[in-house]
């Protein structure tokens, strides 16, 4: 009796066991679908009347700060802070911006953006994302004196930007009136962009054009 008793005992804790292995496998995401990215070189982008400065020139300005990127599964998060001098914007000062990523706000993966994509911005060109979606955003900027909540659009993409900031191909500068709005894309580098809106109105254009992978899902194939 004692033996069958022992048995039971035993068996009763290795169903426990695997109860529980089974929970957490289904409670937390895999730790192979995670990404960690890191992001420096940021160029503020765009004045009142030229948003996003398809020519460069001094619509184009370096500005210090940093940034990173987290998502495991369907939700994540990104934190930037820059400080820039930024003329004719509302972001002047030291900026610093939080996201939440998923939820609500769908999380894509290797999509074509922007253009006539139905994703992104309409206004620049299209290219490839290996990730991107919507987010909510709060920025805290000296000038504003509290955190103002805002939607925005972010992704992790092939290039547009060129060394000096603009978006051109072979001399021809971007234009969405342009019929061919697929030329512009670099695939062999890599930048992140956060536009932040309020209403229809564009806030901010960041880019970021060092890219560092820290951590990728396994097969993911980056420039």
């Amino acid at each position: 009796m004692d033996n069958l008793r022992n048995i039971a005992l035993v068996l009763a804790i290795a169903a426990i066991g695997i109860g529980a292995i089974l929970y957490a496998s289904h409670e937390r995401p895999a730790a192979d679908d995670t990404w960690k990215v890191n992001l420096a070189d940021p160029i503020f982008i765009g004045s009142g009347d030229d948003r996003f400065a398809y020519a460069g020139g001094t619509a184009i300005r370096p500005v210090e700060g940093s940034g990173r990127l987290v998502l495991t599964g369907k939700t994540g998060s990104i934190r930037i802070r820059f400080t820039t001098p930024a003329e004719g914007s509302e972001l002047t000062g030291t900026v610093v911006i939080r996201g939440s990523l998923g939820g609500p706000s769908a999380i894509d993966r290797g999509t074509e953006i922007n253009a006539d994509t139905g994703l992104g911005e309409v206004r620049l060109p299209e290219t490839y994302a290996y990730l991107a979606g919507e987010g909510d955003f709060t920025v805290n900027s000296r000038i504003w004196g509290a955190d103002r909540e805002v939607r925005g659009f972010w992704s992790l993409a092939h290039a547009l930007r060129k060394e000096d900031g603009s978006i051109r191909n072979q001399g021809l500068v971007y234009s969405p009136l342009l019929r061919d709005k697929t030329v512009f894309s670099d695939p062999t580098r890599l930048e992140f962009t956060l536009l932040l809106y309020e209403g229809d109105e564009v806030l901010l254009d960041l880019v970021f054009r060092k890219v560092t992978i820290v951590r990728s899902p396994p097969g993911e194939e980056l420039p």
